[in-house]
């Protein structure tokens, strides 16, 4: 018999690509707060008292990917940022609890790490002082919230996850990474901040593949999960030009400095059993195809 998997963010980039993988060897459903072409995926708010009446009793896994995800929409509507990604996590977590499920997923973030040298792992006591995002400031909440929830209920099972930088194949809504492979793309001039700045950019079927992986956990654990390769713009525009044999001149404003975060994975491929697949150089040729082929079709 199939697991049933309830999904909220359906309708995002990593809830999409999600649905995709799981089709054919789980039942799902989810909810987002724009509206679905799926019969199954509902347009109702995290925050609704119509969500305890849509979750299912016998659902085995909840993957809590909705919320406002980045510091410029926070910045634009406060009070969604923390209605949405704090509230709407209580409300869920309450419906769990009532429909007695044991699982949770939860999506979260490398933003509650500051910009350093330093290699930050998931056992450093971060300080809520130091954020100076609102949203990382509600993803480091959340992070709190579950871990007292958990001691209080500890037959339910909570696994934080601390998404890198994601990218993969979209026209809308990109990274870093896909934002300056199309400037490549397209200019002759190029003007960055810093060319040392870096991540560990992770593509969105990586994502996908640590989420499943996360249904086998138990108790209550945070991982990084990020990419293989620490990538800074550098490698990445050099690595793009490469590709298109194309010559750029780079501008930078801010050559001394770079944001960087870097992450310990070890926790991640030790008791997580995850390590990314993708390199970021297959990543970039993946997303030039994708470019080149939306231009001709377009």
């Amino acid at each position: 018999m199939k697991k049933k998997i309830f999904i909220t963010g359906a309708n995002s980039f990593i809830g999409k690509n999600l649905l995709k993988k799981i089709s054919d060897n789980y039942n799902f459903y989810g909810i987002d707060k724009l509206s679905s072409k799926l019969d199954n995926i509902k347009k109702i708010d995290l925050c609704s008292k119509k969500l305890e009446f849509f979750v299912q009793k016998d659902t085995d896994f909840v993957v809590n990917l909705a919320a406002i995800s980045n510091d410029q929409s926070c910045n634009l509507d406060l009070i969604s940022c923390y209605q949405t990604n704090i509230v709407g996590l209580i409300n869920l977590l309450e419906i769990i609890k009532k429909k007695k499920i044991k699982n949770l997923i939860h999506a979260s973030t490398e933003w509650v790490y500051e910009e350093n040298t330093k290699v930050h792992s998931e056992a450093e006591k971060i300080f809520y002082e130091n954020i100076k995002s609102h949203y990382a400031l509600t993803k480091l909440f959340n992070e709190q919230i579950l871990r007292i929830f958990h001691e209080n209920n500890k037959e339910i099972n909570i696994t934080c996850l601390r998404f890198g930088i994601i990218y993969g194949k979209r026209k809308k809504n990109w990274s870093a990474f896909e934002s300056i492979i199309d400037k490549v793309i397209k200019k002759k001039i190029l003007t960055v901040g810093s060319l040392k700045t870096g991540r560990h950019f992770i593509h969105i079927d990586d994502i996908v593949r640590a989420i499943i992986i996360s249904f086998n956990n138990s108790g209550f654990n945070i991982f990084n999960v990020q990419g293989k390769d620490f990538v800074t713009l550098d490698m990445l525009i050099k690595e793009s030009t490469k590709l298109l044999n194309k010559k750029i001149k780079i501008k930078e404003t801010s050559s001394n400095m770079p944001s960087v975060r870097k992450m310990s994975l070890s926790k991640t491929k030790k008791k997580l059993m995850f390590n990314a697949n993708i390199s970021y150089k297959q990543g970039i040729r993946e997303i030039i195809n994708f470019f080149n082929n939306d231009q001709k079709s377009s």
